[in-house]
């Protein structure tokens, strides 16, 4: 828990007793994203539903081809997926981890995504309102940080650590507008739990 711990650099170790340098689901399923957009240059829900899958079944964009976590929903999603519909993601009030909202940010790259583009990405995997409305306001908060490197975008909510989709947002966000270096904003995030 927050205050329990101070990270100053990277180390091994940590909840899934992984090597110094592995990094974990939340990292995987942004590669994934990542990969459909490279591929297509925009949306293409399909292609990356099954990405997902080749993730958690196959391994793809891990390290080291073992995946050591998935979240409820998102697992759920997946195994839902019958190769034609993508969009899996169920609605109630359970589905706000934050599974969809890591893999949001490579969005924010896409030239005019619509709104409507980033509720079918949210949806492959959670498709509570609560989730969408986080999704899409993280993907316009990038996008306009990086329309505008040097906008001066402040942040101040009470802060707390946990995996739901509102609290992992403005964790994220409080990280980011706060710190000059990737380095500093993930050790800062990874102080705040």
């Amino acid at each position: 828990e927050r205050g329990s711990f101070t990270c100053t650099g990277m180390t091994g170790g940590g909840t899934w007793n992984q090597v110094k340098g592995t990094f974990s689901d939340d990292t995987s399923v942004l590669l994934a994203t990542c990969a459909s957009i490279k591929k297509y240059g925009k949306v293409n829900a399909l292609d990356m539903m099954r990405r997902l899958a080749f993730w958690l079944y196959r391994g793809d964009y891990t390290p080291d081809g073992k995946v050591i976590n998935v979240g409820n929903s998102t697992l759920q999603a997946i195994n839902a997926f019958d190769g034609v519909n993508p969009f899996c993601g169920r609605s109630s009030e359970w589905n706000n981890g934050n599974g969809a909202l890591m893999r949001m940010l490579p969005l924010a790259f896409v030239e005019d995504i619509s709104d409507e583009d980033i509720r079918r990405v949210v949806t492959l995997t959670h498709a509570h309102e609560l989730a969408i409305k986080y999704c899409t306001g993280y993907v316009r908060v990038a996008e306009a940080i990086r329309k505008d490197m040097e906008s001066e975008i402040t942040y101040t909510l009470p802060l707390y650590s946990s995996a739901y989709v509102k609290d992992t947002f403005n964790s994220a966000i409080y990280a980011f507008t706060t710190t000059s270096s990737y380095e500093e904003c993930v050790l800062k995030a990874i102080n705040l739990g």
